[in-house]
């Protein structure tokens, strides 16, 4: 009797809601319904240059929107009254229905913003499988201290009309007109706030994907975890973020503003449920899809399960070609790595420090066999075990880069980049776990100094 009148009494409520035309319960309802197949988690951080794109992007999403198969749920963070506010919607198809919104009391750029976001969305909706996408800047291995005064938006619709990115060595020469008026800003990572200048790094990130995963999945990993952002489809990244994702997908390059394209992204919840797999290479290629008509774009689906073999690696190869450049009298060694690296010859990204990880493989492994080397010496050694560890470093790309799209502008892009400067290590990279658990910076340090004898 008791089990019966609390369904009665439930019932009622909820026809009293919908009569009174109260959206937030029928949100409220979808919780207390069977697990779905997926929940896609997306916070968009738009209290920046790119908050005009962020009405489009919801747009698409309500083009397919929640079903029996998926919950599509959105965190809105924008501008109100030059202060900071947030809406947590549940995306329908033709609409949105309001789940939560804060006022003045919410950040993008905090941790804690995003936690609260997705915990609260894993309770309310939860799935045999999640996806996060982070929707915003990105700034990939680095913390940039220095921002031009030509936003980022700007720059996307000016590659529009001129191409910038059908070349990337002639992109390059081009922008640094833009780059004249320079002011200086606080550091920024991804998911930054224009107004509070707070940003999330790479720590903070990891700290807030580490709670959302112990809190929220009882320590089980986030299916998928999207950038929807630039450059962040990096080694240093994958390697960062894999403790608490199965799956990243992310571009090499600069993402236009305009983003994704949530319909083309979504669509495959109209028929199925995609595995986690499946999904993230329909992500690549719906972003393909989009793009199709630009040479330059990039967008990666990675599995994270095997990186830190691949991370090994690196840093075995980083060590071996120190030890071949120390051993070695002349500078036949390093220059064969600086060749390797060059950005003629080796594909780098808008950002020119962030070249292609398998592209710089090859190069080297095509250059190390030209080095003229006495049968029994100790370099002639350390090249061998170099070339054996090269063939497996290039093995174990093709098997973690799961679906890999570019445009012509980036016909060797292989899906992962990782950081080589030509000059000064930036001072934030000391700081990636990237750079505290493998050889690679003290390479790097190493071969820059060495140049410069």
């Amino acid at each position: 009797m008791k089990i019966k009148t609390i369904h009665i009494t439930a019932q009622l409520l909820l026809f009293i809601a919908h009569c009174s035309g109260n959206t937030s319960t029928d949100a409220l309802t979808t919780s207390v319904r069977q697990k779905k197949p997926w929940t896609i988690m997306i916070y968009m951080a738009a209290t920046n240059d790119l908050a005009i794109f962020a009405p489009r992007n919801i747009l698409q999403m309500q083009k397919i929107g929640s079903n029996d198969l998926v919950n599509i749920a959105v965190q809105h963070n924008f501008y109100e009254k030059n202060d900071t506010a947030s809406k947590t919607f549940l995306i329908k198809e033709g609409a949105k229905t309001l789940i939560s919104e804060n006022y003045n009391q919410t950040d993008c750029g905090e941790a804690q913003t995003l936690i609260n976001f997705c915990t609260e969305i894993i309770n309310k909706f939860p799935a045999e499988h999640y996806a996060l996408i982070l929707w915003n800047h990105g700034t990939g291995a680095l913390e940039p201290v220095f921002r031009s005064n030509l936003s980022i938006a700007e720059l996307f619709s000016f590659s529009e009309s001129q191409d910038l990115f059908s070349n990337p060595s002639k992109a390059l020469s081009f922008l640094p007109i833009y780059e004249t008026n320079i002011i200086k800003e606080t550091h920024k990572g991804i998911c930054f706030n224009d107004s509070t200048n707070k940003f999330m790094n790479e720590q903070q990130l990891c700290l807030a994907l580490k709670t959302i995963c112990a809190t929220g999945l009882n320590n089980q990993k986030i299916d998928i975890l999207a950038f929807d952002a630039c450059f962040m489809a990096m080694v240093e990244v994958a390697l960062a973020v894999e403790p608490y994702a199965d799956i990243m997908v992310a571009s090499q390059d600069v993402e236009r503003g305009t983003g994704w394209n949530y319909q083309y992204a979504l669509c495959p919840f109209l028929v199925t449920s995609p595995s986690p797999k499946e999904l993230g290479s329909h992500f690549v290629r719906a972003y393909g899809k989009a793009y199709k008509k630009i040479k330059g774009f990039t967008q990666s689906c990675i599995l994270l399960h095997d990186l830190k073999g691949l991370s090994n690696n690196i840093s075995k190869i980083a060590s071996l070609l120190q030890q071949a450049a120390t051993q070695q009298e002349n500078k036949n060694v390093r220059d064969i790595i600086k060749l390797s690296r060059n950005k003629h010859l080796c594909t780098h990204f808008d950002e020119p420090d962030f070249i292609d990880l398998k592209h710089f493989y090859k190069n080297l492994s095509s250059s190390i066999a030209t080095i003229s080397l006495e049968e029994n010496s100790v370099v002639a050694h350390i090249v061998a075990q170099l070339q054996k560890e090269l063939l497996e470093g290039e093995i174990m790309l093709n098997a973690t880069i799961y679906e890999n799209s570019t445009g012509q502008a980036f016909p060797d892009a292989c899906g992962l980049s990782i950081y080589f400067p030509e000059g000064a290590i930036h001072s934030s990279y000391k700081k990636t776990a990237f750079a505290s658990q493998t050889y690679w910076n003290s390479f790097l340090k190493a071969h820059l100094s060495g140049q410069k004898k």
